[in-house]
C-alpha cells in the first residue's frame, strides 16, 4: 500500500468502514429481532411453535445479512472509486504538468476545473509558485550579468594601462601613473566583491538588539553634516514621536544595529549625491497606530518611471548615469531593500512634489 495511488488508498479505506458499518448494524439488526421474536409463538393445537425458530430463520437473517452487508460495500466501494477518479484527476494533470518543468517552461500555468476548493487553491499556489521560481532565475541570470560586467569594467582599464605601460616603456611618470591606477582599480575590485559577500550575508545576521530608531538617526545625521555643510544641502530631522508624547519605548526595534545604520546610510548618501546645490534632505521619524514610519525626503533630480521597476536590483543605476558621472556601482538601495526586509519592514519609494524623492519605511510594532 506504500507504493499506491490516492485513489486506491481512500477507496480501501472507504470500503473497510463500509463493511464494518454493515457488520455492526446487521448484528444490532439480528439481536433487535431475536429480542422481539423469540417470545412470539403459533399456537398449533397442543403444540406451540417459536417463530424465531421456524425453518431457520434465525440462521438465514443472518445470511441475507451478510450477503446484504458485502453487496452495499462492494457497491458503495466502487462507486467510491469512480468519484474519486473523477474528483483526483486534476491532482494527476498537475503531476504530470510538474513531471515536464524545466528552466525553459516555467512560465506555463496549468489551467485545471475542478470543483474543489483544495484542488484550485492548491493548482494557484503551484501556478504563483512558479512565477516566483521564473522571477528567481531571471534575477540569477541578470545578477550574474551585472557582476560579470561590473568585474570586468576594471579588469578592462587594468589590462589597457598594462598593454600602454610595456610599449612605452618604464619611465618613472608611467610607472607612478600605472601604480595609481592599480591602486584605484583593485579599489574598484574589492568594493564591489565585498559589496556583493555584504550582500549574501544580510539574512544570516542576527536581530537580537534593541534599536532606538531616534537615537540611530540623529547619529547618522551628524555624520553626514559636514558632507551636507560641503554640498550646500540642508539636512533636517523631524521627530514626531516626541511631538505626539508617546512612550520611548514603543519606537525600538529590535534587530542588527550595524545593518539598519548601513541601510539608511545608503538612502541618505543616494539622497545627497542625487541633490543639487542648495537643496533639502529631511528625515521624519512618526510613530503610527500599528508600524513606527521613517520617511526621507529630498528635493533632488528624482526617479525616473522607466527606472522605478528596477532600482531595487543589484547593480542598477539608471539610464542616466552615465551623463551625471556620479560614484557608486548601483548596490545601496538593494542593499537597504533586503535590509529591511530582514527586519520585516515595508519599503517604499514615492516621488516629492515638486521634485524629488521620497523613501517610506516601516517597521511593525
Amino acid at each position: 500500500m506504500k507504493n499506491s495511488s490516492m485513489q486506491k488508498q481512500l477507496t480501501l479505506l472507504v470500503g473497510v468502514i463500509l463493511l464494518i458499518c454493515n457488520l455492526v448494524l446487521i448484528a444490532l439488526l439480528n439481536y433487535s429481532l431475536s429480542l422481539v421474536l423469540k417470545d412470539l409463538v403459533i399456537p398449533i393445537g397442543d403444540t406451540r411453535i417459536e417463530i424465531y425458530n421456524i425453518d431457520n430463520f434465525s440462521a438465514k437473517l443472518k445470511m441475507y445479512g451478510y450477503i446484504f452487508a458485502f453487496s452495499t460495500t462492494s457497491l458503495g466501494t466502487l462507486i467510491t472509486y469512480i468519484i474519486l477518479g473523477r474528483y483526483l484527476s486534476p491532482l494527476n494533470k498537475l503531476s504530470k504538468h510538474m513531471d515536464s518543468m524545466d528552466r525553459q517552461n516555467l512560465s506555463e500555468t496549468v489551467e485545471i476545473s475542478s470543483c474543489a476548493i483544495e484542488i484550485k487553491s492548491l493548482v494557484n499556489s503551484f501556478n504563483n509558485l512558479m512565477s516566483k521560481l521564473k522571477k528567481s532565475f531571471e534575477m540569477q541570470k541578470d545578477f550574474s550579468s551585472y557582476v560579470a560586467h561590473q568585474l570586468k569594467t576594471p579588469l578592462a582599464v587594468l589590462q589597457t594601462r598594462i598593454e600602454v605601460f610595456n610599449k612605452n616603456g618604464h619611465k618613472k611618470e608611467d610607472v607612478e601613473e600605472l601604480l595609481n591606477t592599480l591602486s584605484v582599480q583593485v579599489s574598484k575590485l574589492n568594493n564591489i566583491i565585498g559589496k556583493i559577500l555584504e550582500l549574501s550575508h544580510i539574512e544570516r545576521m542576527e536581530l537580537k538588539e534593541d534599536i532606538p530608531l531616534d537615537i540611530l538617526l540623529e547619529d547618522l545625521l551628524v555624520d553626514f553634516e559636514e558632507r551636507a555643510e560641503r554640498e550646500n544641502i540642508k539636512l533636517e530631522f523631524e521627530n514626531l514621536v516626541l511631538i505626539e508624547n508617546q512612550e520611548y519605548k514603543k519606537f525600538n526595534v529590535i534587530g542588527n544595529y550595524t545593518l539598519l545604520y548601513q541601510a539608511f546610510f545608503n538612502l541618505i548618501d543616494n539622497a545627497i549625491k542625487y541633490s543639487y546645490k542648495g537643496g533639502n534632505i529631511k528625515v521624519v521619524l512618526k510613530g503610527c497606530k500599528d508600524n513606527i514610519c521613517i520617511k526621507v525626503s529630498d528635493t533632488g533630480m528624482g526617479i525616473k518611471d522607466i527606472d522605478r521597476e528596477y532600482i531595487f536590483e543589484p547593480f542598477f543605476r539608471g539610464e542616466d548615469f552615465e551623463k551625471l558621472k556620479k560614484d557608486g556601482i548601483g548596490m545601496g538601495l538593494s542593499f537597504s531593500k533586503k535590509v529591511f526586509d530582514h527586519h520585516r519592514a515595508k519599503m517604499q519609494i514615492k516621488e516629492n512634489q515638486p521634485k524629488g524623492t521620497v523613501v517610506e519605511i516601516y517597521f511593525e510594532r
